[in-house]
C-alpha cells in the first residue's frame, strides 16, 4: 500500500503551467521525482524565468519557482540560483524566518514523499537535524502529518502527510477484505473435497487415518449406517468396520 501511493504521488504534470502549479506547491523538486517526458518543461519554465535550477548545497541540485526563491534563501543563504531569475517584487517583500521557511518546504516535500525519516527527509534538503526536527514537529501541531512506524523492517520513526496516510489505510483495507472474500460454491467444493479427504488420491488409511477423520467429523450427526457405509468409507482407503471396533475397544 506504501509503495502505491509513493508511486501514484509523484508529479505527473501534462504541460509547462501544471509543472509551474506543481513547483508552487511542492516546493522543490529533484529530477528524480519526475518522469523524462515532465523534465522537458523545465527547460520551457527556465526560458520563461518561472523556475531555476539551484545548487541547495556542493551535492544536493533541485528546481524551485521563482515565486519561492525567498523562502529557499531564508534556509540556505549561500544557494547558487541561475542567473536572470529572481523572484516577483511581490514574493521578495516577504521577510522569511528560517523556522517558517524550514516548515513551509517540509510540508511541500511531505505531500509527494509518503513515510519518510527524519534524517532522509534531512539529507535530501540540506537541513540540519535540529531545523528539521523543529519544522517536523510544527507540522504536527497543525495536524497536517503524523509520525509511527509505517514501513515493515524500519526501526526509526516515519514522518507522512495526513492524507496520503489516508490513502495508505484504504489502500491496506481493500487489499485485507479481498483476502477473505466469500468464494463461489464451486470453488469451495474444490477445495472442500480434497481436505475431507473424498478425493481418491487423499483419503488416508488404518487406525490413524480413521482417528483423524473422527477428529475432523466430531459433533457432525449422520445416521448410524451411514457412518460406516458412506462417511468412513469413502474416507479411509478399503475401510473395514472392524478398524472402527478397534478404536472403540482401545478407549
Amino acid at each position: 500500500a506504501i509503495d502505491r501511493v509513493r508511486d501514484q504521488e509523484p508529479p505527473d504534470p501534462r504541460d509547462a503551467h501544471e509543472l509551474h502549479d506543481t513547483l508552487m506547491s511542492v516546493g522543490v523538486l529533484f529530477e528524480r521525482d519526475l518522469e523524462l517526458t515532465a523534465r522537458a518543461f523545465l527547460s520551457e519554465l527556465r526560458q520563461a524565468r518561472r523556475a531555476a535550477r539551484v545548487d541547495v548545497t556542493p551535492s544536493i541540485s533541485a528546481w524551485i519557482a521563482a515565486e519561492r526563491l525567498p523562502e529557499l534563501k531564508a534556509i540556505h543563504p549561500g544557494a547558487m540560483v541561475e542567473a536572470g531569475i529572481e523572484a516577483p517584487p511581490s514574493r521578495a517583500a516577504r521577510v522569511w524566518s528560517r523556522e517558517d521557511a524550514v516548515r513551509e518546504l517540509l510540508r511541500g516535500r511531505l505531500t509527494i514523499t509518503g513515510p519518510v525519516t527524519e534524517l532522509a527527509l534531512a539529507a535530501s534538503l540540506g537541513l540540519t537535524g535540529a531545523d528539521t526536527e523543529g519544522g517536523l514537529l510544527a507540522l504536527e501541531s497543525e495536524g497536517v502529518i503524523l509520525r509511527g512506524r509505517f514501513t515493515a523492517g524500519l526501526a526509526e520513526l516515519e514522518w507522512c502527510d495526513r492524507s496520503l496516510l489516508a490513502g495508505i489505510h484504504r489502500y491496506t483495507l481493500t487489499r485485507l477484505r479481498a483476502e477473505i472474500e466469500p468464494v463461489s460454491a464451486t470453488d469451495f467444493m474444490r477445495f472442500l473435497i480434497p481436505w475431507q479427504h473424498v478425493e481418491p488420491a487423499t483419503r488416508l488409511v488404518g487406525l490413524d487415518g480413521l482417528r483423524e477423520v473422527l477428529n475432523a467429523l466430531d459433533g457432525v450427526e449422520r445416521p448410524a449406517g451411514a457412518w460406516e457405509s458412506h462417511v468412513l468409507a469413502s474416507r479411509i482407503e478399503g475401510y473395514d468396520p472392524s478398524l472402527l471396533d478397534m478404536l472403540c475397544l482401545s478407549g
